[in-house]
Parts: structure tokens; C-alpha cells; sequence
């Protein structure tokens, strides 16, 4: 699989990872990781949170780095 953004760039390389937003190939150079909740447990009733990390691309990144959250 290769990147994305590079691909956008009309270069190749190849992802290292998938964007947990869009689901897009990642390479290292465009990667973005940031912490994020995860909420793990029964629907009703205490939850483990856990903190995780995640990839995302730049443009998916965006919003997360502005305290929006991830894009839909």
C-alpha cells in the first residue's frame, strides 16, 4: 500500500500505517499520532479508560490538534 499524500504529491512511498479517521495509507513522513481515549468495559455501568495511540493524516489531524475531535 502506499501513501496518500504522497500519491496526492505524485511521489510513492510506502504506508507504514492507516489513518483511523479516513482509513488511508500513511507513510512516516505524513503520519500524525496523538493520544486518544478508549473506552473499554460493559455499556452500563464503570469502564476502563484506557489511553491509545492513534495515526492520522494531516488533514484528518487538523481537527483533533484544534480540540474538535476526529472528523466524521
Amino acid at each position: 500500500m502506499h501513501c496518500l499524500g504522497c500519491r496526492s504529491a505524485h511521489t510513492t512511498s510506502t504506508a507504514v500505517g492507516v489513518c483511523r479517521s479516513c482509513g488511508a495509507g500513511v507513510c512516516a513522513d505524513h503520519a500524525r499520532t496523538e493520544a486518544a481515549a478508549l473506552r473499554r468495559g460493559p455499556v452500563l455501568g464503570p469502564a476502563d479508560k484506557t489511553v491509545v495511540r492513534q495515526i492520522l493524516r494531516p488533514p484528518c489531524a487538523a481537527p483533533v490538534e484544534s480540540g474538535a475531535g476526529i472528523p466524521s
